[in-house]
């Protein structure tokens, strides 16, 4: 093996230790996302949720009745 192969190897190694880095910064910031903004933003679109089934709630159950007792 020569030194040309060696110092070849050591350049690839090193590149690929630098890409790990890179991937492992990068799953930090998913993982941060993740356990800081996502539950917050959850707990926002469950209550927008609860409001819109609050809100259509009593048309829903009218028509639905009303059509029941028609097909009767």
């Amino acid at each position: 093996m020569s030194l040309n192969n060696l110092e070849s190897y050591g350049e690839q190694i090193k590149d690929i230790n630098n890409k790990i880095n890179n991937l492992e910064n990068k799953l930090d910031k998913i993982l941060m996302l993740l356990e800081n903004d996502i539950k917050p933003i959850s707990n926002k679109m469950k209550y927008h949720i609860d409001f819109v089934e609050k809100l259509f709630k009593f048309p829903f159950s009218f028509m639905y009745k009303n059509n029941r007792l028609g097909n009767e």
